[in-house]
C-alpha cells in the first residue's frame, strides 16, 4: 500500500509542496499522513497490530514547554563542549529521527543540520521544520536544515568549513519491560531499526578538523566500535554521552 496524503484547506502551498514533490514514489507503507497548519498526523493502516496514531509537530505544547525550560547547562550542550560559547556552532545531528535533539540544539542557538537516512522520516521532519520556522514571529538568527542521506557519505563530501560539531545517537535498547513511547515505536516500525553503520559515521567524523564529536549510548553499553572517548563521558540515569576530540581538532 502506498502512502496517502491529505491536507487541511488552510495548509499553505509551500507546506503541501514539500510532501507532494519530495515524498519518494517507491515507498510503500500502510500509512496515511494528514497535514494541517500546525503539524502532521500519522495513521497506521496496518491490518495487524496497528500503532496508535501519532501527532508530529514542533509547534505543540510539549515543544513550547521544552523551549521555555532550556538553558546552556543542558547535558547535550555541555557534552558538545560549548559551555558559554559566544560563537555560533554548526552541529550535524547524524541520526535525527523526529528531531528532538536537533530542536534542542536549534533553540539553544546553534545552526543545525539534521541528517536522516530514512527518506520518509526525513521528509516528515523537513515538513515539521518548515512549519516551525514559518510560524516563528521573530526570524531566528540560526538556521535549521534537513538532509536525506547516509551521514557517513554526506560528511565525506563536505568542505571542512561546513560544520563544527557532530552528534550521533544510534538506536540502542534500554533494558525495560515497558514498550517505548509512541514516537519511538513509529521510528522503529518505519526504519526497521536499520541504520547505515554508525561506526563508519564516527570514524568519518573523527577525520575532520572539528571541535568535538559526541556519541550517545546506553549507560552500560560498550563504546561505539570499542573506541574509548578521549574526552571522557557524561552520564545520565540510563544513557551517557561519549565525548571525542577529533584527530585534527588541535592542529
Amino acid at each position: 500500500m502506498a502512502i496517502t496524503l491529505s491536507f487541511d484547506l488552510s495548509t499553505p502551498q509551500s507546506t503541501r509542496q514539500i510532501l507532494e514533490k519530495n515524498l519518494p514514489n517507491d515507498l510503500y507503507f500502510p500509512i496515511h499522513i494528514h497535514v494541517d497548519t500546525q503539524g502532521l498526523t500519522l495513521k497506521d493502516l496496518s491490518k495487524e497490530a496497528p500503532l496508535n496514531s501519532l501527532r508530529f509537530s514542533l509547534l505543540d505544547k510539549s515543544h513550547q514547554y521544552l523551549s521555555q525550560t532550556l538553558n546552556k547547562k543542558q547535558i547535550l550542550w555541555r557534552a558538545l563542549h560549548l559551555g558559554k560559547s559566544k560563537t555560533t556552532p554548526t552541529i550535524v545531528d547524524c541520526t535525527s529521527g523526529f528531531g528532538t535533539d536537533s530542536f534542542i540544539l536549534h533553540q539553544l542557538g546553534a545552526h543545525v543540520i539534521s541528517i536522516e537516512c530514512n527518506p520518509l522520516i526525513a521528509i516528515l521532519l523537513k515538513t515539521a521544520v518548515h512549519q516551525f520556522l514559518s510560524a516563528s514571529h521573530i526570524q531566528p538568527s540560526n538556521t535549521w536544515t534537513v538532509v536525506s542521506n547516509k551521514a557517513d557519505k554526506w560528511i565525506k563530501k563536505q568542505n571542512v568549513t561546513t560544520f563544527t560539531h557532530v552528534y550521533l545517537d544510534p538506536f540502542f535498547h534500554k533494558k525495560s519491560p515497558a514498550k517505548p513511547k509512541n514516537p519511538m515505536q513509529w521510528l522503529q516500525k518505519i526504519t526497521q531499526e536499520q541504520q547505515p553503520h554508525p561506526e563508519k559515521t564516527l570514524h568519518e567524523a573523527l577525520k575532520r578538523p572539528l571541535h568535538s564529536v559526541i556519541v550517545k549510548r546506553a549507560r552500560h553499553a560498550d563504546y561505539l566500535d570499542k573506541l574509548k572517548p578521549n574526552r571522557g563521558s557524561l552520564l545520565q540515569k540510563t544513557s551517557r554521552f561519549d565525548c571525542y576530540y577529533p584527530d585534527h581538532a588541535n592542529e
